[in-house]
């Protein structure tokens, strides 16, 4: 990983706002889940990959899951194909999650819309 006085303006503001979601925390989850919602689809290939990780705690996967489903669309063909791997988890309520979110989504109808897109902040 770079050094933070390498990172752009932008890296480190994503970095900070996946970090706050990582946390137990209702207000800093809810700021940074209304961040990632209003950027459409531009930080939803992270939100999958952070989803569909073993390496993050359950709670985390969760949280990112209802940023995805407020988001309400994939970013990319591969999206739904990594998310499908929740139907399988271990957690019951991971699978929950992404069988509610597959079942009711789907790629954008043109590039980068979604019903949450509220444009670039």
């Amino acid at each position: 990983m770079s050094s933070l006085a390498e990172r752009s303006r932008t890296d480190l503001v994503m970095g900070l706002v996946f970090d706050a979601l990582r946390v137990n925390d209702a207000r800093l989850n809810e700021a940074a889940a209304e961040l990632l919602t209003r950027l459409g689809t531009d930080p939803v290939r992270r939100l999958v990959r952070e989803a569909v990780s073993k390496k993050n705690s359950r709670p985390h996967r969760l949280r990112v899951m209802e940023v995805l489903a407020r988001v309400g669309c994939v970013s990319c063909p591969e999206d739904l194909l990594d998310l499908s791997l929740l139907l399988n988890d271990r957690d019951a309520n991971l699978r929950e999650a992404a069988r509610r979110f597959l079942h009711g989504n789907a790629l954008p109808e043109s590039q980068g819309v979604c019903r949450s897109s509220q444009g670039k902040l």
